[in-house]
């Protein structure tokens, strides 16, 4: 996922969060108009397309990050730690059965 200090490839960032890219890039434009992310190519080989966090990203998600890490907490408080791991595993296989 991308971290506030590192770029990914935006094909990456849709691979590894399963989402269209057609709903990712419609997403990163808002997000850039709102000067969170930015897009840029690689030198190398200007068909990659990278995604990184702007100042501005980065600091909204250093504050949002504590709370909905402390909001999921709270929401899986009390649940089984395999309970929990073994629906997940089922939503993703439902999830990959369903691409």
């Amino acid at each position: 996922m991308l971290s506030a200090r590192d770029a990914m490839a935006v094909s990456e960032l849709a691979r590894v969060t399963q989402v269209d890219k057609g709903w990712i890039s419609r997403s990163l434009a808002e997000l850039e108009a709102k000067r969170l992310v930015r897009r840029f190519a690689v030198p190398r080989d200007r068909r990659v397309l990278m995604i990184g966090l702007t100042a501005e990203g980065t600091a909204l998600l250093d504050r949002v990050a504590p709370v909905a890490r402390e909001r999921e907490r709270e929401l899986l408080a009390g649940l089984d730690a395999d309970a929990v791991a073994a629906v997940l595993g089922r939503l993703l296989a439902n999830a990959e059965t369903l691409e």
